[in-house]
């Protein structure tokens, strides 16, 4: 699709905001900075778990695949 401009972040929020609407716990704008939409969040407190910069990790409050907050379990595979 190298014939069609980039999606602009403001499309990716505002589809990001509707399938987290819909249910959906872990959804991403991906491949793009944008700070809020790279993270992973607690389903249960909305704390970052897992927070990054564009493509690394520079944070991870998770201990053996639960919230250091909260102790909720977030799906993943942590090992």
């Amino acid at each position: 699709l190298m014939n069609l401009p980039a999606t602009s972040l403001e499309t990716l929020k505002k589809a990001r905001k509707i399938a987290m609407g819909k249910g959906l716990r872990y959804v991403y704008t991906g491949n793009i900075d944008d700070d809020e939409g790279n993270n992973t969040y607690c389903p249960k407190c909305k704390e970052i778990v897992i927070k990054r910069s564009m493509f690394s990790v520079i944070e991870n409050n998770l201990n053996k695949g639960k919230c250091k907050n909260c102790n909720e379990k977030v799906v993943g595979i942590w090992s």
